[in-house]
């Protein structure tokens, strides 16, 4: 079986920008997208229009972008000189604010709700509360700092963290995963670590399914590796073409209500598979290095049961940089195709608007 996309817009300035991170709001409205040059960009879905653009003095890189649920008008974005910055967008402009949160270049950002986030730079992790008064110009204030986990203090390897990911409603754990130690469980009351699973090789980027029972990790060598939380390795690997001697990290993403992985790759290729059977279902070729990818199921205008919307990143290599040529905003094609099982038709088959 294979699922066809068709290409709704691109979203692209008047010059290259070096796109770091593209982050959908909550039910969709806007796209927030953020790059090396120091920019954020919000873009309406509605239209692909740009509606908000703002630069900040001395062209620090932004690295990480998340929204705010419920809202669909705030999000925070991470900078690479240790800034968070909160942004929220009013009827005319967007207000930003800071605050020097680490010592390292803010790679992760896990939002939990709109008065909790946690952040993760380098090796460090720390988790941040709102207040009802801020302090200075933040509304926000440091509620935790994590420590090391104990298999790093008998290593050799450095601790980077790559994901981090809130795992109950309650915000009752925080999942960890880190380059080169694994995945780790956290206790969002005590700030202990309560257990871990150990993986084989290193952990690029990680995507939690919306159930949040599985673990879709970016391995770097070969492609991506899923693991069920209640378990001690992968129960699936969907392999992919890699650059040689080209390691990147990549996104990965669960979609169709967790039906579906999404790939990116260095070699100008998207790939999409079946969760359960390993089956490929498309393969979209965008040209570049497709490294960044986001996805929404949930926008404010009509669509049809299955249509979806994917940001992708697609870069081209200029050595040592690499440069975002554009962002692809990709709309699942509303024709019908044929599955060869009837379940499985129910959730990955793309059906035509119903009227």
């Amino acid at each position: 079986m294979s699922l066809q996309y068709i290409k709704a817009a691109n979203l692209s300035l008047e010059r290259k920008s070096n796109t770091t991170a593209v982050a959908f709001s909550p039910r969709g409205t806007f796209l927030a997208s953020v790059d090396l040059n120091g920019e954020i960009c919000v873009w309406c879905m509605e239209d692909y229009s740009l509606v908000h653009r703002i630069s900040q003095n001395g062209n620090i890189p932004i690295l990480s972008v998340a929204w705010m649920p419920p809202d669909e008008d705030s999000f925070v974005c991470g900078l690479g000189d240790g800034t968070i910055v909160y942004c929220s967008i009013t009827n005319t402009e967007l207000v930003v604010s800071g605050v020097l949160a680490h010592s390292f270049p803010v790679d992760c950002l896990a939002v939990a709700s709109s008065t909790r986030f946690a952040s993760g730079a380098r090796c460090d992790i720390h988790v941040w509360k709102r207040m009802a008064q801020g302090i200075g110009s933040s509304p926000w204030i440091e509620e935790a700092r994590i420590p090391a986990p104990s298999v790093a203090r008998s290593s050799q390897e450095d601790l980077v963290v790559t994901s981090l990911h809130w795992l109950a409603p309650d915000q009752s754990q925080l999942l960890v995963t880190f380059m080169n130690h694994g995945i780790h469980f956290i206790d969002a009351v005590t700030w202990a670590y309560i257990r871990s699973i150990n993986v084989a090789g290193q952990i690029a980027h990680a995507s939690l399914a919306s159930n949040r029972r599985l673990l879709a990790v970016s391995n770097m060598i070969n492609g991506f590796d899923v693991y069920p939380l209640d378990s001690k390795g992968p129960v699936r690997s969907f392999s992919h073409p890699v650059a040689p001697n080209a390691l990147r990290a990549v996104h990965v993403r669960f979609i169709h209500g967790n039906n579906a992985l999404l790939g990116g790759n260095a070699m100008g290729n998207v790939h999409l598979w079946d969760v359960d059977t390993s089956e490929k279902l498309a393969r979209l070729t965008l040209g570049g290095m497709c490294l960044i990818l986001q996805h929404c199921s949930t926008l404010t205008r009509s669509l049809s049961d299955h249509d979806m919307v994917i940001a992708v990143d697609v870069r081209v290599s200029t050595l040592p940089a690499f440069v975002a040529r554009r962002l692809a905003i990709l709309r699942r094609s509303t024709t019908a195709l044929e599955t060869r099982s009837t379940s499985r038709q129910a959730l990955l088959m793309v059906r035509r608007r119903q009227k």
